[in-house]
Parts: C-alpha cells; structure tokens; sequence
C-alpha cells in the first residue's frame, strides 16, 4: 500500500513536471519572439535613421559648398577632418549598441523597453556633435 502510494505520488509529480517544463518552454519561445521582433524593429529604425542622417547631413554640405566662395574649400578640408571623426565616433557609438544588444542573453519584456530608451537618449547625445558639422 505504501508502496502504491509512493509511486502515484511519484506519478502526479513527473506530470506536474512536464506541465510545468512545457509552459516554461511555451513562454521561452513567446519571449523569444517578443524580442526578435523589438530587435528587427530596432533594426529598422537604426537603418532608417542613418540613411536620413546621411542624406540630410549630404545635403546640407553640398548647399554649404555651393554658397560660399573658393576660400571656403581650405577651411572644408579641415573641417572634414573634423567631421570624420564625429562619424567615427558615432559608427563606434552604433557598433557598441549592437555588441550590447548581443550579449543579452536574455531579455525580458521589461527590460527591451528600458533598453531602447537607454539606446534613443545615447543617440541623441552622440547625435548632439553632427548638429555642428554645418558651418
């Protein structure tokens, strides 16, 4: 008797267990989603806001050059030297993002919110040094 006993326990345990590991892996796997899509979001912004930043920061040197005189290509050329490291630095800024990005192992639903606003307020610090590339 106590051995029938022991092993119905026995018996509604290992259930319980596999109820158990099956919601973990169900919620594994929704959390997993969850964050490929916040990373492809992510993703797309990053690209659309570098191409924006490339053409509006293009375009704006482009009207700068064409409205002052020739005097104005010695001061460009040290200018651009001056500007290639701003974009540097900024091409560092979004490489360390995305080396953080990939050494979260895991990342909770919380936690992907409060890591993109940490990720917009570092862009628009490191975007603060671009506003004066233009003369």
């Amino acid at each position: 008797m106590l051995r029938d006993v022991s092993k119905e326990h026995h018996e509604l345990l290992t259930k319980q267990f596999d109820k158990t590991k099956a919601f973990l892996q169900t919620q594994i796997i929704d959390i997993r989603t969850l964050l490929e899509l916040e990373v492809n979001k992510f993703a797309e912004s990053s690209t659309t806001l570098h191409k924006k930043l490339v053409a509006e920061a293009t375009t704006q040197l482009i009207e700068d050059i064409t409205s002052f005189n020739k005097d104005y290509t010695f001061v460009l050329e040290d200018k651009t030297k001056g500007d290639a490291q701003v974009f540097a630095k900024f091409e560092e800024f979004l490489t360390e993002i995305k080396t953080m990005v990939l050494k979260q192992s895991t990342i909770f639903p919380k936690s992907i919110s409060q890591m993109v606003s940490n990720i917009e307020t570092k862009i628009k610090a490191e975007l603060a040094p671009i506003r004066c590339l233009v003369l």
